[in-house]
């Protein structure tokens, strides 16, 4: 937990540093959440020509939120959403400090878009995934369930 918890901070607190400004797609490609593997495709290039495609989509979506920005108002809420779901994807428990737990019936909705155990992830359902990333991030801060 501390080392992710570590690992996490270090992509927040490098984009402050640079200057640059920090996409959920960023976030989930630095800690290897996402990347042109997950696809499957038959060659290395097709996978990537693939991915490429997806990411551009994404950002055409809106569904590229941002994460870190120095020019953007604080987006505390937004980075503590998402290193909990972050958390919750890699089964790891983060602390959560008195934060009003999400209610389950709202978080099954959000699941629910996403389709499990396929052998390869299908565009659709790879949008999908990070649509829900997204719309659960841009949340009130919010804390999890053990469920």
């Amino acid at each position: 937990m501390k080392k992710f918890f570590d690992e996490y901070h270090n992509i927040i607190n490098d984009s402050i540093d640079t200057g640059v400004t920090l996409n959920l797609l960023n976030v989930l490609e630095q800690i290897f959440l996402i990347d042109s593997e997950i696809l499957k495709e038959p060659t290395l290039q097709d996978g990537h020509s693939r991915y490429s495609n997806l990411k551009q989509i994404i950002k055409e979506q809106k569904n590229n939120l941002t994460i870190q920005s120095n020019t953007l108002p604080e987006q505390d809420h937004i980075q503590t959403n998402l290193f909990k779901i972050c958390c919750a994807i890699l089964n790891l428990k983060p602390g959560q400090r008195g934060m009003p737990y999400i209610d389950d019936n709202l978080l099954a909705q959000y699941l629910d878009q996403i389709v499990v155990n396929e052998p390869y992830q299908t565009d659709e359902n790879l949008l999908a995934q990070v649509s829900v990333i997204k719309n659960l991030i841009n949340r009130k801060s919010f804390s999890l369930t053990d469920k």
